[in-house]
């Protein structure tokens, strides 16, 4: 269940009369951190009442092994509810999938407060206080006045039925004032917790907060934990410093040296020292995009929090330790980011947005400066640069490409690469930069596409056109031109902005015409959103073909209906952790076609661009695969994939061919077409 409330005190006072109705667990958030929430997007499925701003929301669950037992209490505390002051709507989950996306919201509290622009960010060193549920309300009235005489912003969230409390206020540690901060705040709510009947360290250990112990327990005790300690440890080397070590030796709140908090203003490894270790990024859940190499491996240093921990520790040594030594961290560096798929699940879905991709690319072109790239590399990046005159040779080549593909895989240490080559598409289905200089006719939208699309997927190309058009569009394509992700993602930072800028000129010129743009693919959508944006290149308006189609529907515009009540859609890992909303605005979409549409919540496929072409990746690629895709394409439903490298990975390991979402919905509109040969 889930109640909003005006204000976080009265939600707060929610807790004790809820108890009545025996509860298994209340948890809550205020304004700020609801906020939070709200800006990640993850409260998109709740009521209105539940998300609007300002609501402080409490989270009840009730379990138990009677159904009807179980019901009554739901029923009880509803009643409860229903009486509680400041109240201002309620929601019950609807089913299992609904109650874990509720508590997502909860448990990502700690790393939403994270999630903090400028220098001072909420710092964990008051966090986890507990007094008695009946004295929360009045105990965190004197908490906050301690914080607000320092000035200090904060948010909160906690176990209100325990009387536990997360509260983290934002300082900044490399600074002397905030530090003292620090060691005065600490006192006076250790002082606080004491005058309540409560705990300073209720949930999460003591660390250097052991320098309170002997207040805590009493001159008598602390000197019996001093002598068991001599005993078993006489030279002090288990956990030094720590609790009840000799006076001299004692680490403590003031005194004791933390690491860099920050990196230098403007430095590209700003956000590896922004990782709060929330490790949201250490799941297994197959159905979560974050962290698909730790998935695979299991190893935290192939995680965002494991890189991030490597990229601050190579920045620090960078600036001091000898060459030789710092060569050997570099390259131990590179093996740490080159398993990297580059999906940017964790530039959105982790709470801090460490983006570990963007930051390989800042290593990369750091490293890069005094080192020259692989003859492989070198290699990728010029094929980039060339695809336009690749792509216009494509139609002439096609024939040729069996016997050239083995040779090209090769000379590029690829495996796996597509099998064919785009062929000339119609000519009026392309659009002409004569075309460009006036408005185009009514009904036309415009695809627009990277050079892997345009040079490999003509499948794609055919069935969005035959999608849009069934739908009554006169869909255009626009002429390829670059976009930089594979300068970008190889730290060719200033290919990426000659290409991104030439990009930018096409898609401003493109735009002016008055018709929508859509991009054909979703990786390429997000890389317009996410590193343009951060690059500072301004793009008119890119669509994906979901997010058109969906505002043309809210507009009132009917489509026709399909024949088939059923199928199936499999996002792109990019799309559906940078746009959580787009499997459900898929599904309003085939709804208005009147199908019924299963979207399944699948992770990484484990090609994720050149990825899983690369040899040495295999056994990863591979892996993500069969965990996460492979059960979803292994029946006749009909099915569409929306990346175009999630496509190739399907047809490589599973034999299947799988369509673009719009070639779908043309097979479903026109089911006596003959089928577009993928």
């Amino acid at each position: 269940m889930l109640a909003g409330f005006d204000s976080f005190s009265a939600a707060l006072s929610a807790a004790v009369p809820l108890g009545a109705g025996d509860p298994t667990a209340v948890e809550v958030m205020d304004e700020r951190t609801q906020g939070l929430a709200a800006t990640a997007g993850l409260l998109g499925d709740l009521p209105p009442a539940l998300s609007a701003p300002g609501i402080a929301p409490v989270f009840i669950e009730v379990n138990g092994d009677d159904a009807a037992e179980v019901e009554a209490r739901v029923a009880a505390i509803f009643g409860i509810l229903d009486n509680l002051p400041g109240l201002r709507g309620t929601h019950l989950a609807a089913d299992r999938d609904e109650i874990r996306r509720l508590w997502a919201v909860r448990s990502a509290g700690v790393g939403l407060l994270g999630r903090t622009e400028g220098r001072a960010r909420p710092v964990a060193f008051v966090e986890d206080a507990v007094v008695p549920p009946e004295n929360l309300a009045a105990f965190l009235e004197e908490f906050l006045a301690v914080l607000d005489g320092f000035g200090l912003s904060y948010g909160i969230y906690g176990h209100a039925d325990v009387g536990c409390l997360h509260v983290r206020p934002a300082l900044d540690i490399d600074s002397i004032n905030d530090r003292k901060a620090l060691a005065e705040v600490s006192d006076a709510v250790f002082a606080l917790t004491r005058k309540h009947g409560g705990i300073f360290w209720g949930e999460h250990g003591k660390g250097v907060r052991g320098a309170y112990l002997r207040d805590w327990i009493g001159d008598e005790a602390y000197g019996a934990l001093q002598a068991v300690k001599a005993a078993f440890d006489p030279a002090g080397r288990m956990n030094p410093g720590k609790l009840v070590a000799p006076p001299e030796q004692l680490m403590g709140i003031s005194t004791t040296p933390f690491r860099p908090f920050n990196a230098p203003e403007g430095d590209g490894l700003e956000r590896a020292f922004r990782c709060n270790g929330n490790a949201q990024c250490l799941s297994y859940a197959a159905s979560v995009p974050m962290c698909p190499s730790f998935k695979a491996t299991a190893d935290l240093r192939h995680s965002p929090k494991g890189r991030a921990d490597a990229l601050r520790a190579w920045h620090e040594a960078s600036q001091h330790e000898a060459p030789d030594a710092l060569a050997r961290r570099a390259a131990d560096l590179y093996a740490v980011l080159d398993t990297c798929l580059g999906g940017k699940a964790c530039a959105t879905t982790c709470p801090v947005q460490v983006d570990i991709p963007d930051m390989k690319s800042q290593f990369l072109a750091d490293s890069h400066a005094r080192h020259p790239r692989g003859l492989t590399e070198r290699r990728t990046l010029l094929t980039e640069r060339l695809s336009p005159m690749a792509v216009r040779l494509a139609p002439m080549a096609a024939p040729l490409w069996p016997a050239l593909r083995p040779l090209v895989q090769r000379v590029t240490g690829l495996i796996d690469l597509p099998k064919r080559l785009a062929r000339a598409f119609p000519r009026a289905a392309c659009l002409s930069a004569r075309e460009l200089e006036a408005p185009l006719p009514k009904d036309t939208v415009i695809l627009v596409q990277d050079w892997f699309t345009a040079l490999f997927d003509e499948a794609a190309q055919r069935q969005a056109v035959a999608g849009l058009r069934a739908l009554g569009y006169a869909p255009r394509l626009l002429t390829m031109r670059p976009a930089g992700k594979a300068a970008l993602a190889a730290g060719d930072l200033s290919g990426f902005r000659r290409m991104a800028s030439r990009q930018a000129a096409l898609l401003t010129h493109a735009a002016a015409t008055g018709a929508p743009l859509l991009a054909l693919d979703p990786a390429y959508a997000m890389m317009l959103r996410q590193d343009y944006s951060r690059a500072g290149i301004d793009l008119p308006d890119v669509k994906m073909p979901q997010e058109f189609l969906s505002a043309e529907i809210a507009s009132g515009r009917s489509f026709p209906k399909a024949a088939a009540p059923r199928a199936r859609l499999l996002g792109h890992c990019t799309e559906t952790s940078a746009s959580p909303g787009s499997r459900a605005t898929w599904r309003s979409v085939f709804a208005a076609l009147g199908v019924t549409l299963e979207v399944p919540e699948t992770g990484c496929c484990g090609m994720a661009g050149l990825f899983g072409h690369q040899k040495r990746h295999q056994e990863v690629s591979t892996r993500l695969f069969d965990t996460s895709w492979k059960d979803n394409v292994a029946d006749d439903i009909p099915t569409a994939a929306t990346g175009f490298s999630c496509r190739s990975q399907t047809e490589r390991l599973a034999g299947r061919h799988l369509t673009h979402p719009l070639g779908l919905i043309a097979e479903l509109l026109e089911p006596d077409r003959p089928p577009i040969p993928q």
